[in-house]
C-alpha cells in the first residue's frame, strides 16, 4: 500500500475521524456559513470570532497530522498524545494567544467607515453646524440622512456621479453613494454653501490621451457650494488638475498653506494660487466672489494635519507602482481608484487608513467653521 494511503487511512478511520470532521467544521464549514452575508465580512464582531475558530482548525490540523505518529511504540494508540507534547502545545498557545491577544487590542480589527463618518458628523455638530449627508435612497435624492440609514450608504456599491442623478430616481435605485460631483449638485439644490470631502478628483495620469478628467472639476465649476478637501487625490495628474481648475475660472484657496495639498501628504509639489490664514477672511472672500457674480463653487485645499501625514515623496512610489499594475491587470475607469486606494493601504501596511480618518475629520471641522461664519454675515 502507497505511503499517502496509509497517511489517509490512519486519520480517516477509527478514533481519529471526528478529529478530521472537527477540522473541517473549524477551518471551512463554520467560516464559510459566517461570512457567507456581505456585512459580515466588514463586522468585527463576526470577523475576530471566526479568525479564532481559523487558529483553532489550524492547531487541530497539525494535531491530527503528527498525532497518529507520536507515541513510544510502533502503532502509538489512536488519539493519543502524550503528556510531553501536549504540555508544550498547550504552553505554544498560550504564548501565541497573549501576543496575538495584544496586538489585537493596538490596532482595528478592520478599517472601518462608521467611526470615520460618526468622527466627521461630530467633527460638523462640535463646528457649530449642521451635518447632512447626500445620497440616493429607494429611488429619492436625499440631503441629510437618518441614523439608521448611514449603514446603507457605507455599503454601497454603486457610486453615483452628477449624471447619474436623473437615472437613480427615475429607475429608483435602492441606494447611491454620491461622488463629490453629485452632492455638489444635491447641496446647490438644498441651499448648502459648504461642503466637505476627503479630496477631489481631478486629471488622470495620461488624461491627454485618454480623456480621463473627474466630472468633479466641472462640479466646481458650475454649482455655486464651497468645496472643502484635502486638495485632489493623490494618484492623480495633480499639476493638470490645477491647471485645469484655473481654466474654469475655480478659484482655489490654500488653508495655512502655499503648497497644493496631495491627499495623504501636505505638500504636492504644486504651489496654491492663493493663502488664506484667517476665517473671517475666508468668509470674505466666498462672499465677494459670488457677489460678483461667479457661478460656481470655490475651493478650499485644506493639508491633512501634520501627525497623520504620509510625505509625498514617500508615499509616491507605492502610487506609480500602484498605477502601474493597473495598467497591466487592465484596471480602467472607476475601477481605478479603489485599485490604487487598495493597494496603497497594503503598501503603508495601513497607514493610509488613519489618515484618511484624520484628513475627513479635519475637512468636516474646517467646513461646519467656514459654514457658520457665513450664515453669521449673511
Amino acid at each position: 500500500i502507497p505511503e499517502e494511503t496509509v497517511y489517509f487511512l490512519r486519520r480517516t478511520t477509527e478514533s481519529w475521524l471526528p478529529h478530521l470532521l472537527v477540522v473541517t467544521l473549524l477551518k471551512f464549514v463554520i467560516p464559510f456559513l459566517l461570512l457567507l452575508p456581505r456585512a459580515a465580512k466588514r463586522n468585527p464582531r463576526i470577523l475576530v470570532p471566526t479568525a479564532m475558530l481559523l487558529l483553532l482548525g489550524q492547531f487541530m490540523e497539525l494535531y491530527v497530522m503528527v498525532g497518529p505518529a507520536l507515541g513510544h511504540g510502533a502503532e502509538p494508540a489512536p488519539g493519543h498524545l502524550p503528556g510531553v507534547e501536549l504540555l508544550v502545545t498547550l504552553g505554544f498557545l498560550g504564548l501565541f494567544t497573549l501576543v496575538w491577544g495584544w496586538s489585537l487590542a493596538r490596532h482595528e480589527a478592520v478599517p472601518l467607515k462608521e467611526p470615520a463618518l460618526a468622527a466627521c458628523l461630530d467633527s460638523v455638530r462640535s463646528g457649530g453646524a449642521v451635518p447632512a449627508i447626500t445620497a440616493v435612497v429607494d429611488g429619492e435624492a436625499r440631503v441629510g440622512l437618518d441614523p439608521d440609514e448611514h449603514g446603507r450608504i457605507l455599503e454601497a456599491d454603486t457610486k453615483t456621479s452628477r449624471r447619474d442623478l436623473g437615472v437613480a430616481i427615475g429607475a429608483r435605485w435602492p441606494v447611491g453613494a454620491t461622488t463629490v460631483a453629485a452632492s455638489l449638485r444635491l447641496a446647490a439644490l438644498a441651499g448648502i454653501s459648504v461642503f466637505a470631502t476627503g479630496g477631489i478628483g481631478g486629471a488622470h495620469r495620461g488624461w491627454a490621451e485618454t480623456g480621463d478628467v473627474s466630472a468633479d472639476l466641472g462640479a466646481l465649476a458650475s454649482e455655486p457650494v464651497v468645496c472643502v478637501s484635502a486638495g485632489a487625490k493623490a494618484f492623480l495628474d495633480l499639476g493638470a488638475t490645477l491647471e485645469r481648475l484655473d481654466t474654469l475660472g475655480v478659484p482655489v484657496l490654500g488653508w495655512r498653506t502655499d503648497a497644493f495639498p496631495a491627499f495623504y501628504s501636505r505638500d504636492s509639489g504644486h504651489p496654491v494660487p492663493h493663502r488664506v490664514d484667517d476665517l473671517d477672511e475666508l468668509a470674505a472672500i466666498v462672499g465677494a466672489t459670488w457677489s460678483l457674480g461667479h457661478p460656481g463653487g470655490l475651493l478650499v485645499a485644506n493639508p491633512i494635519p501634520a501627525e497623520a501625514e504620509i510625505p509625498f515623496g514617500e508615499i509616491r512610489p507605492h502610487i506609480d507602482e500602484a498605477l502601474g499594475s493597473a495598467r497591466r491587470l487592465g484596471v480602467t475607469g472607476p475601477g481605478v481608484t479603489p485599485w490604487v486606494l487598495e493597494a496603497i493601504r497594503e503598501a503603508t501596511f495601513g497607514r493610509s487608513v488613519p489618515a484618511n480618518l484624520a484628513l475627513a475629520a479635519d475637512n468636516a471641522a474646517l467646513a461646519a467653521r467656514l459654514a457658520t461664519v457665513l450664515a453669521e454675515s449673511r
